[in-house]
């Protein structure tokens, strides 16, 4: 499939809910499984992404990716200008800089509202040294905790690989019933794009996925696939307790399988597919765009 086949959109037409967008493409890790390992690409045009947002027809949830968002000098000016836009600011980010308790203070005063924090090793740098590369696992659990603190909104994404991490699922589900707000936690398979391990072991499979949720959740598979968002997604909230705040919002994605060909407006809407500002800053499905320009933007 051609890359230029993609559906598009301008930015006054966004069918998205969600919005990724691309900051940095630097990092200061070199993890085993990273979906966008090109590091040659310049950063992302503030004033251009700002005309973007500018042109969007309704709020926005606007994710800010890399590389890792946080390396851009300019985090804190370009979350508050998105919150003065109109539109909910979102980091998608390994954590190390989270790590500083002032730093989440600065983006908490900016406008951010919610985290998004890679946790593959949870607690274990052995795990953190096969998957990511370095031992980090005490940086990264210090960020879940400032964040909780300052008052930004926490998930943690981790990357399931099998006979190496499994056993993380119970340990960090574990661990997020402790928090005072509602949280997410992401689990997903390897998805066999960019730089992956996907080659080297045997990957968990969708319905891997979902038998692992269910035995630590004690819900049934049957009743977590009623939550189904799309073919390669679930969205459940596992309750914890009767308050709304008693929620721990589990999704589970399926990376090796994706949602490729012309998606519609109508199938946007209809699966809250997530949207990406392609590098001419039009709107682009995300997974599909990560898929056909992985080693490119």
């Amino acid at each position: 499939m051609d890359p230029q086949s993609i559906i598009t959109f301008e930015p006054s037409e966004s069918p998205f809910e969600a919005i990724y967008v691309d900051i940095t493409h630097r990092c200061q890790m070199a993890c085993a499984n990273c979906y966008l390992p090109n590091r040659l690409i310049p950063d992302m045009d503030v004033d251009r992404l700002y005309d973007v947002l500018r042109d969007l027809p309704a709020k926005t949830d606007i994710r800010l990716i890399g590389g890792e968002p946080t390396l851009r000098s300019d985090l804190i000016d370009i979350i508050k200008s998105i919150s003065d836009l109109g539109h909910r600011p979102m980091l998608i980010t390994n954590g190390l800089k989270l790590s500083n308790l002032q730093y989440c203070e600065e983006l908490k005063e900016a406008g951010l509202a919610y985290a998004q924090i890679s946790l593959n090793g949870f607690d274990d740098d052995s795990i953190y040294k096969i998957i990511d590369k370095m031992n980090c696992a005490q940086d990264k659990m210090r960020a879940i905790e400032n964040c909780d603190q300052v008052g930004i909104g926490v998930a943690v994404s981790t990357i399931l690989i099998k006979n190496i991490n499994e056993h993380l699922v119970s340990k960090i589900l574990t661990y997020m019933k402790k928090f005072k707000k509602s949280t997410r936690v992401n689990f997903r398979n390897v998805g066999d794009l960019g730089r992956s391990m996907a080659s080297e072991i045997d990957n968990l499979t969708f319905d891997d996925l979902i038998q692992l949720t269910s035995q630590e959740t004690n819900v049934s598979a049957d009743e977590i696939k009623k939550y189904m968002s799309s073919p390669n997604q679930i969205r459940f909230p596992y309750k914890i307790g009767p308050k709304r705040s008693e929620t721990i919002w589990i999704k589970l994605t399926d990376w090796q399988n994706y949602p490729l060909g012309v998606i519609d407006r109508e199938v946007i809407i209809k699966n809250s597919v997530k949207g990406r500002i392609s590098q001419d800053f039009k709107l682009v499905p995300f997974f599909e765009h990560v898929k056909l320009n992985e080693f490119g933007y």
